[in-house]
């Protein structure tokens, strides 16, 4: 039995000459701080900086600079030695080069405990650095029919504008002599102008989350100095160098408080010794790759590397992005670079601030990069997500009190980090509109995702057990999403909601009683009667037996004389009729009419495109089909596009695509191990053919560590040993 994981080192990424261009960087990140690292040619190793908070005027999810370094003797040219890799374990990139007489070697992180980035860079010749500060925002309008869309508005016929970024000029300021420091400042927000438009006036409980704004770096190092505000330049040549820099963002009264903060942070971080600040950042990763792991062999070599190499990547992507003071971006989150567009266009306009599909948080796509994190053991990452919608409650509230003059909250499909609609897709001319009609067809009705929140929630606490989470986020939340329900819908002659008007997620229009809200509503009323009765009231359990009583049947039709799940009363397409087997699992290998979930994916099939948010092969591992899941699996995992790194997808909405990496974590982990109550399955759906040595978390703070040699379990080890009764063996059909 393994005790810890050794296995994630074969999934470095090393690369054996040097890149080109941005398309060919990687990626380092500590949850919040995040880099795109490159070298050229020329001698260069450059690196974007991104940072999950850094919302700018507009709301756009902003770089944070570009830092380009020189170094000297180009340790890069062709014929020299070069070897880049991309450790894992560390959560490091290190490069090698030159010859062995003057070979360089460069070990970059982005310290696990802080908002730092370290470069240190050691050779047996002294050499010498040039740090360049590269700034592309020139204060220009930007394109309504581009680059403008889906960004919140200053105002009507106020064009939207990319504002310029400040260089302190270092040579006057004494707080950061001989360092780089720079920073953008929203001067103006456009969070007033979005509650005016959306009819929601003030929320006392919100503050503007915009205006004063300011996020920026400084850059210091030993043995630098500035040779103008934009360049440092090596004092002496050396043979050993520490750059370090710093990123901050907060909302001050003034930018000299902004600058104050900034110093003090770099003050605080020199403080603690690099050898014990590496130490504990190697101890955070090593924890986190012990959490969970998933490497498969047997059956077909390439394709049984490709799922174990993208299942590990992706969730160092998530790593990398997920644990800072908002969600993971689907588009792009910090590693977007200039030039990409979707499904592996380039445009020469596209900025590395640019993402397609724009600032809003689109829960059809934000949800697939959470829902597989429970069960590798990331609740740490799932925090944020939660936390948005939770500060964002009051604002939801509200809007339904305004637009519908009842009670409950009302999350949009769609919607800024505050809680709001996308100017956009509301609708900028209002007139003849009631208020909360939106311009956007396509998420007028879409409001499942509150209920998908609310069963993503539930299985955190079904993990973790976490009592004040589950009084302070999940009952706060859940309360007042069901009370929307309860209250926005009338009964039919039966005593049934009548979920209408309503559409099937973004297509289906003019649905009746649709397939994701029946099932949706099924699975959280019960999961939330089935919390503890110290967590809830007598009043909220009466409430939501009753509204389980009110809730229809999951919508059925005739299909070949065979019954098989609709997509609504109406029975149209099949559209969302499957969202019964996932994510809300009422039907399945594991859970109820196991034949009516293998029925409904023979009739439909798995005919979506195979990429991006599409996820019909996380239905076929809950259905059980092993087979279909298998075929499609494979080939999701391997990136096509200009990216180099191999989990920077671009077959998305915005490159890099965190969405498809989602999907295919959930299927493999569905494929392996399913839960339902106290039983936990393996192999519900895993082809016999394929090996495994995993490591996967189930609820009641549950870990099963296992081997499986075809098509067999032959080791396993459970914790606490007490749920080894729970332990369930199926075999795939």
């Amino acid at each position: 039995m393994i005790e810890n994981n050794p296995l994630v080192d074969k999934f470095n990424v090393v690369w054996g000459k040097p890149g080109g261009g941005s398309t060919d960087s990687m990626p380092l990140g500590n949850g919040d701080l995040g880099v795109n690292a490159w070298t050229e040619k020329n001698g260069d190793l450059l690196f974007y900086i991104g940072k999950t908070d850094s919302w700018d005027t507009h709301c756009r999810l902003l770089k944070l600079g570009r830092l380009r370094l020189h170094l000297s003797g180009n340790p890069f040219a062709a014929g020299k030695p070069f070897r880049q890799e991309l450790f894992l374990k560390t959560g490091e990139i290190v490069i090698e080069a030159g010859n062995s007489e003057e070979q360089l070697t460069v070990r970059m992180w982005v310290d696990a405990n802080r908002p730092l980035i370290n470069v240190e860079a050691a050779s047996a010749t002294p050499f010498e650095l040039t740090v360049s500060l590269e700034l592309w925002r020139k204060n220009r309008l930007l394109d309504p029919k581009n680059e403008a869309g889906y960004v919140q508005e200053l105002g009507a016929g106020i064009p939207v504008r990319e504002y310029a970024d400040t260089v302190v000029d270092t040579s006057r300021d004494a707080r950061f002599t001989d360092q780089l420091a720079w920073y953008q400042r929203n001067e103006a927000s456009a969070y007033p102008f979005s509650l005016q438009l959306q009819a929601l006036g003030e929320i006392p409980e919100q503050t503007d989350p915009l205006l004063h704004r300011t996020f920026g770096c400084v850059v210091a190092g030993d043995g630098m100095k500035a040779s103008n505000e934009r360049t440092l330049v090596s004092a002496t040549p050396a043979t050993s160098l520490h750059l370090s820099i710093h990123a901050l963002t907060e909302q001050t009264e003034t930018v000299d408080d902004w600058l104050d903060e900034l110093a003090s942070l770099r003050d605080t971080s020199a403080e603690v010794p690099l050898a014990g600040a590496r130490a504990a950042h190697q101890r955070w990763w090593g924890e986190f790759w012990n959490r969970s792991w998933l490497v498969l062999s047997g059956g077909n070599e390439e394709e049984t590397r490709n799922i174990s190499l993208g299942w590990h990547l992706h969730r160092y992507i998530c790593a990398c992005t997920g644990r800072g003071a908002y969600p993971i971006k689907f588009n792009g989150s910090i590693f977007t670079v200039e030039g990409c567009a979707p499904f592996g266009e380039a445009h020469d306009w596209v900025t590395a601030d640019h993402r397609w599909w724009g600032t809003p948080y689109w829960h059809q796509n934000t949800r697939l990069i959470y829902w597989p994190m429970s069960a590798a053991g990331d609740y740490d990452l799932m925090l944020p997500l939660f936390k948005m919608y939770l500060n964002a409650l009051p604002l939801a509230k509200k809007r339904v009190q305004v637009y519908y003059d009842h009670e409950g909250a009302l999350f949009p499909e769609t919607m800024s980090f505050w809680g709001a609609f996308s100017n956009g897709n509301y609708g900028l001319d209002r007139e003849g509109k009631p208020d909360g009609l939106t311009d956007n067809l396509h998420i007028r009705f879409c409001w499942q995702g509150m209920l998908e929140l609310t069963a993503s929630m539930l299985e955190y606490f079904e993990h973790t057990g976490d009592e004040a989470f589950a009084r302070e986020t999940l009952l706060p939340l859940a309360t007042e999403i069901l009370n929307f329900y309860d209250q926005h819908y009338e009964r039919d002659e039966n005593g049934k909601l009548r979920i209408f008007p309503a559409q099937v997620i973004e297509w289906l229009r003019d649905a009746v009683n649709p397939m994701p809200e029946v099932a949706g509503l099924q699975r959280c009323l019960s999961g939330l009667l089935d919390l503890p009765d110290s967590l809830t009231t007598a009043e909220l359990r009466e409430q939501w037996l009753r509204l389980l009583d009110e809730t229809p049947p999951l919508p059925t039709t005739e299909i070949d004389g065979r019954t098989v799940l609709a997509s609504d009363e109406n029975e149209q397409e099949r559209f969302g009729s499957m969202y019964a087997i996932w994510p809300y699992r009422l039907v399945g290998v594991c859970a109820e009419q196991p034949e009516l979930a293998r029925r409904t994916l023979q009739a439909y099939g798995v005919d979506g495109p195979n990429r991006c948010w599409h996820h019909d092969i996380s239905f076929a591992a809950y259905a059980g089909n092993a087979a279909m899941a298998r075929s499609h699996l494979a080939e999701r995992f391997v990136q096509s596009g200009p990216f180099r790194f191999p989990a920077f997808y671009s077959e998305g909405d915005h490159p890099p695509d965190h969405d498809n990496g989602g999907v295919c974590q959930t299927t493999i982990q569905g494929m392996l191990m399913q839960t339902e109550g106290d039983k936990i399955y393996l192999l519900p759906a895993w082809p016999k053919e394929w090996d495994c040595d995993f490591r996967l978390h189930a609820p009641g703070k549950t870990t099963v560590t296992a081997s499986v040699r075809k098509g067999e379990v032959v080791s396993l080890d459970v914790s606490p040993t007490e749920r080894r009764k729970d332990i369930f063996v199926l075999q795939a059909q």
